[in-house]
């Protein structure tokens, strides 16, 4: 149904969206992607979003550690 819905061809897909909850098209990853040019990519997208990279990655780490790691509001 996401695939259908967001015109996606099949996994892996990652789609991100902007503080306003819209789709970023032009920031869409599909098929596999080094770990260095992702981290560029993800980089360039908070910036766009105004959210410094150290930030997010720290969000990304916390939520990597687990559900409940970012804390009691996530």
């Amino acid at each position: 149904a996401l695939l259908d819905a967001y015109g996606l061809f099949g996994p892996p897909s990652m789609v991100f969206f902007g503080p306003d909850g819209r789709e970023i098209v032009d920031a869409r990853i599909q098929g596999e992607i080094a770990a260095g040019p992702l981290a560029e990519h993800l980089a360039a997208v908070l910036a766009r979003a105004g959210v410094p990279a150290a930030t997010g990655l720290a969000a990304a780490r916390g939520a990597a550690a687990g559900p409940g790691a970012l804390g009691a509001d996530y």
